[in-house]
């Protein structure tokens, strides 16, 4: 919806109608569209999904697909989704790389009936880093959905259960394979 609202604008600006068009107008353009293209749910189903990859999760913020976000979009060169990436295969799906940075990260092993709970931050955190950077407190990104279900599949819960997002008050994705 937020895309389709800036190409709005973009194609007034660009047709040098700005002057011409009261912020009213543009307001009414945008109200209209968003009456006859109603943005989709996102909730219990996968229909916003663009590579195909994602799974239903509980939030409107954690339904996202990879090709929706930017930083993301500059990194698939022609794949159909993020995780067919080698550097996702490697950070993220191959056990032994993410066990080595585990250990790189931790001082003391974490508890064996954890273990895989452990290594899915470990791979949101890898991800988090490789497309976003540094990020501090306050700085949330969800991980696409796309890539919590080939992580979760990875690395999966003995009861299927998962923690999901977290929002502002906690702690940054750089340090949630610490806890």
């Amino acid at each position: 919806m937020a895309d389709n609202e800036n190409l709005e604008d973009d194609a007034i600006v660009s047709a040098g109608l700005e002057d011409q068009i009261s912020r009213c107008q543009i307001s009414n353009i945008k109200e209209e569209n968003s009456l006859t293209h109603p943005a989709p749910a996102r909730l219990m189903n996968t229909t916003w999904c663009q590579c195909a990859n994602c799974i239903s999760l509980p939030t409107k913020m954690e339904s996202v697909c990879c090709k929706e976000i930017e930083k993301v979009k500059g990194e698939l060169e022609g794949r159909a989704c993020i995780t067919e990436h080698p550097l996702f295969k490697l950070f993220c799906q191959n056990e032994e790389i993410v066990n080595i940075v585990l250990r790189i990260i931790h001082r003391f092993p974490p508890p064996a009936a954890e273990k895989n709970r452990y290594l899915r931050q470990v791979c949101y955190r890898a991800f988090s880093a490789w497309i976003h950077g540094y990020r501090g407190e306050g700085d949330e990104k969800p991980i696409p959905a796309c890539v919590v279900h080939k992580v979760r599949n990875a690395f999966p819960s003995l009861q299927n259960v998962f923690t999901g997002f977290r929002f502002t008050g906690d702690p940054p994705a750089e340090y949630m394979a610490w806890e």
